[in-house]
């Protein structure tokens, strides 16, 4: 195999693919909106860009967070079915 073609484990993923991940959504933009809430004037606030040195200095930076996944939806069990015999005999 030449060194011009690519091996297929590292070929593109399908183009519809998603990743599990998204970031926190802490940007220099969304953490000077309560600062603007609290009454400051514009000309005392920060610039965007001195706020994002700020919170990259405080350790705030766009990290990687897994996507909340929406429950499993479970078929409710039959009535004649040996798991919901157990059941109703366990509640009366």
């Amino acid at each position: 195999m030449g060194t011009s073609t690519p091996r297929r484990r590292e070929r593109a993923g399908h183009p519809t693919f998603r990743t599990p991940l998204s970031y926190t959504r802490r940007t220099a933009a969304e953490a000077r909106k309560p600062l603007q809430g609290l009454g400051f004037a514009e000309e005392v606030l920060p610039s965007p860009s001195t706020m994002a040195e700020v919170l990259n200095r405080n350790g705030y930076r766009l990290r990687p967070v897994l996507k909340a996944k929406p429950p499993k939806k479970f078929q409710k069990p039959m009535p004649s079915s040996p798991t919901a015999m157990k059941r109703t005999c366990l509640m009366v």
